[in-house]
């Protein structure tokens, strides 16, 4: 039976909510606030891909709507099943789409868990699986635990929690001056082989920048000494220095290249992490392989009374107090396994500390860091020891969830941010970053440490629990391979739902290690042995495209996922389905995941863009790279070793898209959007065969070029429909770029691959373009002011004059009136830009500078903009 993802799904509200749910962090859901995962999918998004996945297709759009939550201010906060006559009328649905009022769900990659969360709040049952460990205890905080446990388990939380601190307060205390700081920020040094200077590390010396307000905007002022080696740093407010000191431009670091205060010496980055890597030499207690760091500065309160302050020989005191406790009981606290001592391995994620000499976990933390971490652990397996049977499990999970949530933001890469005034985690761009300076957290602060992520995770607990209410089935995690999906199964999923690894983007294992080291030492791994068995987590079977550990990453990725299809498709049901979330920009994401489907077995019916970015704020005129989640909807493909000719199935390609491309204008879909929703429809021709071979060659077909002749079709019908088929090759690029891309920045431009499929099937290749330019990856149209006027002629490209003409706006209409009489084309280039401005900008205010000066150009020739009424039509 056909569904309602294969011909409906409301992309602009669902990315509009999805993108609200990233944007605001006061509206950010539990989960993302529980414990960081990387690639969480917004539960907006995985609510829509689950529902219409599992309704029939002429399910009514005003109700689906209605269950999405997409008449609420924040959709995902909606629970339909709290509303009898929506419980209702899933159940009808469910029954009538798969024979089932409640329909299995499954997700064998499920990750952060936003799909089986959403699952389970549609009144499915649900399966989570998951290889990594640290994933799969989080799924179990996400899932398991609130439906089983629900509100009664917040108190038990409470006291735990509770009795955590205080027993903690009672064995740091002594390493911390009081309650009140917040942060200490410290900055990194080397030795500066020239001088012996100790040069403080840092490409600026702001603290808290507010701009516009330098009173309430703080810096760390240096005072290099020209004798001895240790520089002194001051707190002072900026205003009291702004005429004279530049916190920007004074700063010691510049592309890794540091420069010697005193001396003026460039110390090279080889010779940087060199000079780093001498600190990190050694193990403990013989050695001391630590961080050299400056204490730079204090936080004081929280909020907006946080204040800023100079060190005192009192705040050196705690931390070497702290130090000296550290190495005197170094051996004794490895002994009692509160140390991970494990090698960080090398790993595609892993380069920048080990690079520095940070190679073993417990190094990413200065002494007193690890002190307190080493003292929390203790006192959370100390005190598990008298938790009740029924209890324990939940209570020493979310503990280390609350451990996590400290260690995230209190290591030597947890770098101090002074546009907020904040530490950021270690993981901010999912990786192990390197920072020249570095927050760390008073375990015991009022608004800090264990008093700040316990309440977190109690919050996280319990708004869980109220979204889940209604939830009748208890859902089942599991902890396994997804490629052996129908070993770990006892009974065929209704539909498959799941958010696949892309490539190497996030390397999950080498990530989660951070956590993993610390939970299989906790009593987490005691309850649940069965995740922490190996030293780290297990990477052997990850999808993933790693150049570290494997030799050829993209045919090894391609493998590992493929067998994870081919394990769905053995394990769905007779009239299951497969629906696939899959997060890219890159145009080989498309080539590889549906040649994989289509080798698993799997047809794909349909491909919607669901924008999940903040940029959605800028509207779809901007949001030509912003990565878009690709849902893509699948069922098995019926019989085996089907085969066809290009020849026919390229004619069905095109019918296709025509109806798909027809059916997205329908529903308000432009741009890059209409070209998602061709490329489906023409891969749901093109996989309806297990083989599309070439008469001409015999050899197969590719979905790269089947994807090729969706964008010959719908430029096609983008061009008629812009009045701009009799422009010359380059025009016709030039619109289309305009009509599916609009004006973005540099940073903001399209994937260069799939800019260059697109002028290919127009008869260029912008790598001959010289208003085409590569940056990163990327192609950036340049537009008439990124280019001088005496680079232009009227004698070649229809872009060319156009340029040239809007150059010479300013000189007056004869000099524009001579451009177009010599040059062809530049009229009907400009009138086809116009409709591109007036179709996606709609308002002329909102029109790019450019197409406003086109609207003036058409106007200095005495022509109307296509759409705009005459004086006589008035």
């Amino acid at each position: 039976m056909a569904r309602k993802i294969d011909r409906w799904l409301p992309v602009e509200e669902i990315s509009e909510q999805s993108a609200r749910e990233r944007s605001v962090i006061s509206r950010q859901t539990p989960l993302n606030y529980l414990h960081v995962w990387w690639s969480r999918k917004p539960l907006t998004a995985s609510r829509a891909a689950t529902l219409l996945t599992l309704v029939p297709e002429d399910a009514d759009e005003d109700k689906l709507a209605r269950i999405l939550g997409l008449h609420s201010k924040d959709a995902w906060k909606f629970s339909p099943l709290r509303e009898r006559r929506l419980r209702e009328q899933l159940r009808e649905w469910f029954r009538e789409a798969t024979g089932s009022e409640r329909p299995l769900v499954v997700d064998p990659m499920a990750g952060g868990g936003s799909i089986p969360f959403e699952a389970l709040r549609l009144g499915c049952r649900v399966i989570a699986g998951e290889y990594n460990p640290v994933a799969w205890l989080i799924l179990k905080a996400t899932l398991e635990y609130p439906v089983e446990h629900r509100g009664e388990l917040l108190e038990r939380m409470r006291e735990f929690f509770t009795e955590v601190r205080r027993e903690l307060e009672r064995r740091v205390s002594e390493f911390y001056p009081h309650t009140d700081r917040f942060d200490n920020i410290w900055v990194k040094w080397i030795e500066c082989p020239s001088c012996g200077l100790r040069v403080p590390c840092t490409p600026n010396w702001w603290l808290l920048r507010k701009q516009g307000k330098p009173e309430e905007s703080y810096v760390i002022l240096p005072d290099v000494p020209e004798d001895g080696n240790e520089v002194e740093l001051d707190v002072v407010k900026y205003s009291e220095v702004k005429d004279e000191f530049d916190p920007t431009r004074e700063g010691t670091v510049s592309r890794g290249v540091v420069t010697c205060p005193r001396c003026g010496a460039k110390i090279r980055r080889k010779q940087v992490h060199s000079l780093f890597r001498r600190q990190f030499e050694g193990e403990p207690p013989g050695d001391r392989p630590f961080v050299r760091a400056y204490l730079a500065a204090v936080v004081e309160g929280s909020g907006r009374g946080k204040e800023f302050r100079t060190v005192t020989g009192r705040d050196l005191e705690y931390f070497e107090r702290a130090r000296e406790a550290l190495f005197e009981r170094w051996e004794e606290l490895v002994a009692e396994d509160l140390i991970p001592t494990e090698e960080i391995p090398e790993g595609e994620k892993t380069r920048e500390p080990r690079l520095r000499g940070i190679n073993r976990f417990y190094k990413l933390f200065n002494e007193r860091q690890l002190l307190a971490h080493a003292e929390l652990l203790s006192v959370i397996r100390e005190l598990s020891e008298s938790l009740d049977e029924e209890h324990l499990e939940p209570l020493t999970v979310y503990a280390m969830i609350a451990f996590d949530k400290i260690i995230n933001y209190n290591t030597i890469c947890s770098r101090w941010h002074y546009g907020r005034g904040s530490v950021v985690g270690i993981f901010d761009q999912h990786a192990y970053s390197w920072s020249w300076d570095y927050g760390e957290m008073n375990v015991l602060a009022k608004d800090g440490g264990w008093n700040w992520a316990a309440p977190n995770v109690l919050k996280a607990y319990e708004e869980m629990v109220k979204l889940l209410r209604g939830v009748e089935e208890r859902p089942e995690v599991i902890l396994g391979d997804a490629r052996e999906l129908p070993a770990l199964l006892d009974e065929e999923p209704d539909a498959i739902v799941v958010d696949p690894p892309y490539y190497g983007s996030i390397q999950h294992s080498e990530l989660s290690d951070f956590f993993y080291v610390w939970l299989k030492r906790s009593p987490v791994a005691e309850v649940l042995p069965e995740g922490f068995l190996e030293e780290l987590t297990p990477k052997e079977g990850e999808v993933v495209a790693n150049p570290a550990r494997q030799e050829d990453p993209d045919e090894e990725y391609e493998r590992l996922l493929r067998e994870s299809f081919e394990a769905m498709r053995e394990a769905l049901s007779e009239d299951g389905r497969l629906t696939v979330m899959f997060t890219h920009r890159q145009l080989r994401a498309w080539d590889t995941l549906v040649r994989t489907l289509r080798d698993a077995g799997f047809q794909v019916n349909a491909a919607w863009p669901v924008w999940t970015e903040s940029q959605w704020s800028l509207h779809q005129r901007e949001k030509a790279a912003v990565r878009y989640t690709l849902v893509l909807a699948c069922e098995p493909r019926e019989g085996d070793g089907e085969e066809a000719w290009w020849s026919e199935v390229r004619d069905e390609v095109r019918e296709r898209v025509e109806e798909a491309v027809e059916r997205a204008e329908r529903q308000g879909l432009e741009g890059v959007d209409k070209l998602v929703v061709a490329y489906g429809a023409a891969l749901s021709a093109h996989t309806g065969y297990e083989r599309v071979l070439d008469e001409e060659t015999g050899e197969e077909v590719e979905p790269e070029r089947v994807l090729d002749e969706a964008r010959r079709v719908v430029a096609d019908l983008e061009l008629e429909e812009l009045e701009a088929g009799g422009l010359d090759e380059e025009g016709r690029f030039y619109v289309l770029y305009r009509a599916f891309y609009g004006y973005p920045s540099k940073s903001g431009a399209p994937d260069w691959d799939e800019v260059r499929r697109l002028g290919l099937v127009l008869g260029v290749d912008p790598d001959d373009l010289g208003y085409v330019e590569r940056y990163r990856g990327r192609a950036y149209l340049r537009s008439f002011e990124d280019r001088e006027k005496e680079e232009l002629s009227p004698d070649g490209s229809s872009v060319d004059a156009l340029h040239l003409a809007l150059h010479r706006l300013d000189e007056g209409r004869e000099a524009v009136q001579e451009v177009v009489k010599e040059a062809d084309g530049v009229v009907e280039l400009a009138r086809a830009l116009a409709a591109v401005a007036r179709r996606r900008y709609g308002d002329p205010e909102d029109y790019p500078r450019e197409l406003r000066r086109v609207m003036s150009l058409l106007s200095a020739l005495g022509e109307s903009p296509p759409g705009q009424r005459t004086l006589d039509e008035y």
